[in-house]
């Protein structure tokens, strides 16, 4: 028996999918006689194929990977550069397949209100074992621009069996929603590192200002507040004189409930209103799914 085949399988079936998966030798294993055609239809015909439900939760996407035997220069390496988990998930929530869900825009997903129950494939794995508790989903969801679907990346530590052929995966995303929008402006302040602003409701506080790191041709004013700064859609300047100096956002990082965003600039302003556009009358929805895949999705 040429046991050189299992692996090119291996390698065609990912390559073919246009998903990768990193294959690795494995020690020798004894010869075992080759199947039968008709032994290997019936153990096809044995699996059945994953359901594919009709509702507004789909697989848009799947990534599987190992952790690299060679170390870099910021600890373990990963086949696909700047990712996280062995397993990715990507499910895409479709609001006008949500029941109730009306003229409601997404403003984004609520990380710790979303669940997962059961993670496995069809060979019996428990993925769950390698979700975060508490955050089994990551951060800066896809949202389109009409604000009517989000992808949502589910990451976990745990891979699926090697010859598993599809997954199931349940849970609930909890959807941070709206459908009307308010423009709001703060008092006129000096914009320099300690001036504070009051745009309800928000409270903000000025880190710095001063050329962008990334553009040195723009200004940047950095912001820091504790509140949740997704339902804001745009970001403005009014300067004394009544211009108005649109901002665009370069940088936003959380930890621990504080919120610092980076908003630049075409030139240096001295003093000026902050003017927001934000979604309000927010609500949470929930959304329940349960959906199954195969790497042909």
């Amino acid at each position: 028996m040429n046991t050189s085949t299992p692996l090119v399988a291996v390698a065609s079936l990912a390559l073919g999918a246009a998903i990768a998966f990193v294959v690795t030798t494995e020690a020798p294993v004894e010869p075992q006689a080759d199947p039968t055609p008709q032994a290997t239809a019936s153990a096809a015909a044995a699996r059945r194929a994953p359901q594919v439900a009709d509702g507004p939760v789909r697989v848009a996407g799947i990534m599987s990977q190992r952790v690299l035997a060679r170390e870099g220069e910021y600890g373990e390496q990963r086949p696909f550069a700047g990712s996280f988990g062995t397993t990715r998930v990507a499910l895409e929530v479709d609001l006008d397949r949500v029941q109730g869900a009306g003229a409601l825009s997404i403003v984004d997903v609520v990380l710790d209100r979303s669940t997962v129950e059961r993670f496995f494939d069809d060979r019996g794995t428990d993925l769950t074992a390698g979700l975060e508790p508490g955050n089994a989903y990551e951060m800066m969801p896809d949202l389109s621009q009409d604000g009517r679907r989000v992808s949502a990346i589910l990451g976990a530590e745990t891979r699926p069996a090697r010859d598993a052929g599809w997954f199931a995966i349940e849970g609930s995303i909890a959807l941070l929603c709206a459908s009307g929008k308010e423009i709001r402006t703060s008092q006129p302040v000096a914009l320099q590192a300690g001036s504070r602003l009051a745009v309800e409701p928000f409270e903000l506080e000025i880190v710095q200002v001063g050329p962008s790191q990334w553009d040195e041709s723009q200004w940047t004013v950095e912001l820091r507040t504790h509140g949740d700064l997704s339902v804001v859609t745009s970001w403005s300047l009014v300067k004394p004189d009544g211009e108005v100096v649109e901002l665009s956002e370069q940088m936003t990082w959380t930890m621990n409930g504080t919120v610092q965003k980076t908003l630049a600039a075409p030139a240096p302003v001295e003093t000026a209103a902050l003017r927001v556009e934000l979604w309000v009358d927010g609500e949470v929805l929930m959304v329940p799914y349960a959906v199954e895949a195969g790497l042909g999705l």
